[in-house]
């Protein structure tokens, strides 16, 4: 048993330093299609650089995903054009924008909880089976305000997709920039913390 986890983490280790430890990561695995995504968008659309978080992108209706002005945590499948598809608990979607209402679609599989948190505070969203649109924020008072979105079912609970960028009575502004380091931890549901909010 030791000697399986000695292997294991030096195996991390190697894999970290191959890695690096800040910027984004994109990899596409033959298997999966899955994109890993911390950090900045992985959209080949171009947006404002981070250093500069009040700089802005005219505000347009978009009903597909772009990841413009977004940021994506998490494990996501990019390989369809217009969705942002994942199951993994802890997935989440972060935007910064100047207005007061936010929404996003969204296509789920079954009934997925989410937690909605603006400018530092938490509520939960139920999505519903089928493609609909969710409001994120409302009547907020006019000016910035920062939203993520966090998936909190299990993988059991079926696949979800983003179908659209959020939408917003005003500006998306860039994104909040990702920490510079991360850390990788390798275990179960338990090393995760499942279950404790």
């Amino acid at each position: 048993m030791k000697k399986n986890l000695f292997i294991i983490s030096t195996l991390s280790v190697l894999l970290l330093s191959l890695l690096g430890c800040s910027g984004s990561i994109s990899t596409k695995s033959d298997k999966t299609n899955a994109a890993i995504i911390d950090g900045a968008n992985t959209s080949p659309v171009s947006t404002a650089s981070s250093t500069n978080n009040t700089s802005s992108a005219p505000t347009t209706i978009s009903h597909t995903f772009t990841g413009t002005n977004s940021r994506l945590i998490g494990r996501f499948d990019r390989n369809t054009n217009g969705q942002a598809k994942f199951t993994w608990p802890d997935s989440a979607i972060e935007f910064r924008f100047k207005g007061s209402k936010a929404t996003i679609s969204i296509a789920s599989q079954t009934q997925v909880r989410f937690a909605v948190t603006v400018d530092g505070d938490t509520r939960d969203l139920w999505t519903k089976a089928g493609s609909h649109s969710y409001t994120l924020a409302s009547n907020l008072t006019e000016g910035i305000h920062t939203v993520r979105l966090t998936r909190v079912n299990e993988s059991t609970a079926g696949m979800t997709n983003f179908i659209s960028d959020p939408q917003v009575n005003g500006t998306l502004l860039t994104p909040p920039q990702a920490p510079q380091k991360r850390l990788l931890v390798i275990g179960d549901s338990i090393t995760a913390g499942y279950g404790v909010e």
